[in-house]
């Protein structure tokens, strides 16, 4: 979301026509952004997303390397035949991409956009609106800079997007600091009766089911960030959640140091991402995917213990 705002608010200013197209909603509490309400989301307004593909000339694929990614709206962007430009920072992006700014080293494609920006010499329209947007995916990306992939060119052009008008606290309060009490309660119930430690194996598991989720009135984005409490534990090198959908389950991975879960993902759970955060998917039931987790650790145990 950070990124695609920011690019077609640059692009708007250029007196270009852009629209941003999203897969699915995004979370409540990205609202706020600069222009988030014109977001188009193919799945509950598939029709104008078709029109405005159509209609297109040009289409950034931002944050994502491989169509795959965009569910049903993958095959709308296929099917345009319209050419496409990449912007990212995930491994092994895809070779269909007429032009790509793909950078495995940058900490996120904010990060990506703002040197796209210097580099078309468009720096003189960043304004407030464009610097929260890329504010906002820089600070999640990073999780609050203190991942490994935050560097000091992280910093530089967060102090540069400063420079323009950023306010940081603004950004954190709407992103950090407007939980719903049923978010705090779901958060308390997965990690005070749901997740689980194996010393041995330096793992945390917190699996979450559809029930408990509508128990706490769950909201999209509700889970965020719940996946890196696993890894906080003293020891842990790897945290696995698991979200059951509507007949199947969500995984998000992550660890430290040279344990490499965008291979585990890539290998076990139909998914990939980064060397220490990735995600993936299981056709399961929540009980058959924990078992399913369970057979991996035990075949890589030599690899965690």
């Amino acid at each position: 979301m950070g990124s695609a705002l920011a690019l077609a608010l640059v692009l708007r200013k250029k007196g270009l026509k852009a629209s941003v197209v999203v897969p699915n909603s995004y979370p409540p509490f990205l609202a706020w952004m600069p222009e988030a309400s014109s977001t188009i989301i193919y799945e509950e307004e598939g029709e104008k997303a078709k029109t405005v593909t159509a209609e297109s000339e040009l289409i950034f694929c931002l944050d994502f390397n491989n169509l795959n990614r965009l569910e049903g709206y993958g095959d709308v962007v296929k099917e345009s035949g319209k050419p496409l430009i990449l912007i990212d920072h995930h491994l092994s992006p895809e070779s269909y991409f007429l032009h790509a700014l793909s950078d495995t080293s940058a900490s996120s494609t904010c990060e990506l956009i703002h040197r796209f920006f210097v580099g078309m010499e468009w720096t003189e329209l960043i304004d407030r609106d464009v610097a929260e947007c890329l504010y906002t995916g820089i600070m999640t990306d990073t999780g609050s800079f203190r991942f490994s992939s935050t560097s000091a060119q992280t910093h530089r052009v967060v102090a540069d997007l400063m420079d323009r008008g950023l306010v940081p606290e603004r950004v954190y309060h709407h992103v950090f600091d407007t939980n719903r009490f049923e978010r705090l309660q779901l958060l308390g119930h997965a990690l005070g009766n749901k997740m689980k430690y194996d010393a041995d194996l330096h793992t945390a598991v917190i699996p979450i089911s559809l029930r408990e989720k509508n128990r706490y009135h769950y909201r999209k984005g509700d889970t965020e960030g719940l996946v890196n409490y696993g890894l906080s534990i003293l020891g842990s090198r790897m945290s696995i959640f698991i979200s059951e959908e509507d007949g199947y389950c969500k995984l998000s991975l992550r660890s430290k140091g040279e344990l490499d879960v965008n291979q585990i993902a890539r290998q076990y759970f139909n998914g990939g991402g980064h060397k220490n955060a990735a995600g993936g998917r299981l056709d399961l039931s929540l009980d058959e995917s924990l078992s399913k987790i369970d057979s991996v650790l035990q075949e890589n145990r030599s690899l965690l213990a």
